[in-house]
C-alpha cells in the first residue's frame, strides 16, 4: 500500500491520453496529422519513437492506439507546458487524496514556474522540455494512485472523483472525502480520448489488443501500456534490458476501465523495473484484476450471462440458422 501512494514513476506513455486532452482542449484538430518516420530531428538530436521503422501518417486516434512517441513529441512542443500540466492537475496528478492514510507524495507536473523556482542556473523552460512531457519523461512523475484517478476521471468524464480506501463499516457509507467538483473536459474530446484507448485494448492492431481481452461476452475495456526510462540512453546505444541491472530497467504500467461503454471499474498497474514493456508486463494483470472485479459485480454478471442475440446466418437445408457462439462464465470459487 505504501509504494501505492509514495512510490513515484514517470508514467511514460499511460500520459499519453492527457497530452491528447490537452492537446485537443488547446484547439488542435484531432485530424491533424504527424508522419512518424521512427524519429523526429529536434534541438540538435534525433527524438526515437519506440518502433524503428515508425508508424506513418498518425491523426489523435491513430497515435493513441499506437502510441506514437513522435506525434506526442510534436504535440507537446506544439501546445507547451502549461495545458499539458493544468489537464494532468484537473485529472489529479500532483494531489493527495483524503483517504486516511498519511505519507502520500505529490510526485511532479512540471511547469515553468516550477523550473524558474527550482532550477536557479538554468530556470528557462526550453522547447527541449516540452518534447519529452509530450511522452510521459522528463518533468513528470506519479504515483499509482494518482495514475488510477486519472483513469476513473477519464471514464467518468463528468467529476473529479476522489478515491476512499473503505466503502462502508457496519454498512454505514463511509465519508468520501472532499467535495467533487466538475471537470473542465467536452464530452466531445473525452469521447475521442476514450475511443483511442478502446482502439489499444480492442483494435487487432492496436497495442495491447491480445493481452486486454477479458473472455466476457460484449464487456470490454479500453487501456493504455506504458514504458518509462529510469536511464538516459546514449545516440544509438542499445534499449533492450537485457543485462542490465535491475534498478536501471524500465518500469512498465498500464492503466484500465471497463465496461468500456458503461465504465464501473478503473485501474492501474506499475511493474517497477519490470524490464519489458507496458502491454507484455503489466497488461496481463490488469486484465486478471478486471476479470475478478466484473465477475464480482452482479450487474455486470447479469450481463455477462443474459441471452445473446443471433447473428443473421444463412438458412441451412432444414430451414434452420446456425447457431451463435456462446459466452461461458467461470464459477466463483
Amino acid at each position: 500500500l505504501d509504494k501505492v501512494m509514495t512510490g513515484t514513476y514517470p508514467p511514460g506513455s499511460t500520459f499519453k491520453p492527457t497530452v491528447a486532452m490537452a492537446a485537443l482542449t488547446a484547439g488542435v484538430d484531432p485530424s491533424d496529422r504527424v508522419t512518424c518516420t521512427g524519429g523526429w530531428s529536434f534541438g540538435g538530436r534525433v527524438w526515437h519513437c519506440h518502433k524503428k521503422g515508425g508508424h506513418g501518417s498518425q491523426n489523435m486516434h491513430d497515435a493513441i492506439k499506437n502510441s506514437c512517441d513522435v506525434y506526442f513529441y510534436q504535440m507537446a512542443l506544439r501546445i507547451g507546458p502549461e495545458p499539458i500540466s493544468a489537464t494532468a492537475k484537473a485529472f489529479g496528478y500532483g494531489s493527495t487524496f483524503d483517504i486516511g492514510i498519511p505519507g502520500q507524495r505529490k510526485g511532479l507536473v512540471g511547469t515553468r514556474e516550477w523550473k524558474r523556482k527550482t532550477f536557479k542556473l538554468d530556470p528557462t523552460w526550453h522547447p527541449g522540455d516540452s518534447v519529452p512531457y509530450g511522452i510521459g519523461q522528463g518533468y513528470i512523475n506519479v504515483n499509482a494512485l494518482q495514475l488510477a484517478v486519472m483513469t476513473a476521471r477519464l471514464a467518468n468524464g463528468k467529476k473529479a472523483l476522489n478515491p476512499r480506501l473503505v466503502k462502508s463499516v457496519g454498512g454505514v457509507e463511509q465519508p468520501h472525502g472532499d467535495a467533487v467538483a466538475d471537470l473542465p473536459f467536452s464530452q466531445e474530446h473525452l469521447d475521442i480520448v476514450r475511443a483511442g484507448m478502446a482502439a489499444v485494448a480492442n483494435d487487432p492492431t492496436g497495442g495491447a489488443f491480445k493481452q486486454s481481452q477479458l473472455g466476457l461476452g460484449d464487456v470490454k475495456m479500453a487501456g493504455k501500456t506504458g514504458t518509462a526510462q529510469v536511464r538516459q540512453y546514449a545516440a544509438g546505444a542499445s534499449r533492450s534490458n537485457q543485462g542490465v541491472a535491475w534498478k536501471l530497467k524500465d518500469h512498465n504500467l498500464f492503466i484500465a476501465f471497463a465496461p468500456y461503454d458503461n465504465p464501473r471499474y478503473a485501474m492501474s498497474v506499475i511493474i517497477e523495473h519490470g524490464g519489458q514493456f507496458g502491454s507484455s508486463a503489466a497488461a496481463p494483470r490488469a486484465r486478471e484484476v478486471m476479470r475478478v472485479a466484473l465477475l464480482k459485480d452482479p450487474e455486470i454478471r447479469a450481463r455477462i450471462e443474459r441471452p445473446m442475440p443471433l447473428p443473421d446466418a444463412p438458412m441451412t437445408d432444414e430451414g434452420e440458422g446456425d447457431a451463435g457462439p456462446a459466452v461461458v462464465v467461470p464459477e466463483e470459487g
